[in-house]
């Protein structure tokens, strides 16, 4: 579906990536939402005509959000000059503690 809107061209396609957790809507090459994939196709509609015709009001990057320093959103490892980085085994957890927090985790990931 194109459309044309104050000169710019918008493709809208559907991706279904992973249909069963999420639909990935494109309106352009950086502009891409996902969206739950239980609306209906009407409920899915609306929300793609809303989107386009509201499209630049939406901050798709740190770089569209104006009055916000990129300092505020990008991350920074500060190192010694000259150190090597070195990679560490990872942490493991209490024993006891791991089968609660996997359950915990998988609740999460269920909801």
């Amino acid at each position: 579906m194109k459309e044309t809107k104050n000169n710019h061209q918008i493709d809208l396609c559907l991706a279904d990536s992973n249909p069963t957790r999420v639909k990935t809507i494109e309106f352009s090459l950086e502009r891409t939402l996902k969206i739950n994939p239980s609306l209906s196709a009407h409920q899915e509609e609306e929300l793609c005509n809303m989107l386009r015709e509201h499209l630049d009001a939406f901050a798709w990057n740190y770089k569209e959000m104006k009055g916000v320093h990129p300092s505020v959103c990008t991350h920074q490892i500060y190192i010694k000059e000259g150190c090597k980085p070195v990679q560490k085994p990872q942490r493991r957890m209490n024993p006891t503690l791991k089968d609660i927090v996997k359950e915990e985790f998988q609740k999460l990931l269920n909801a």
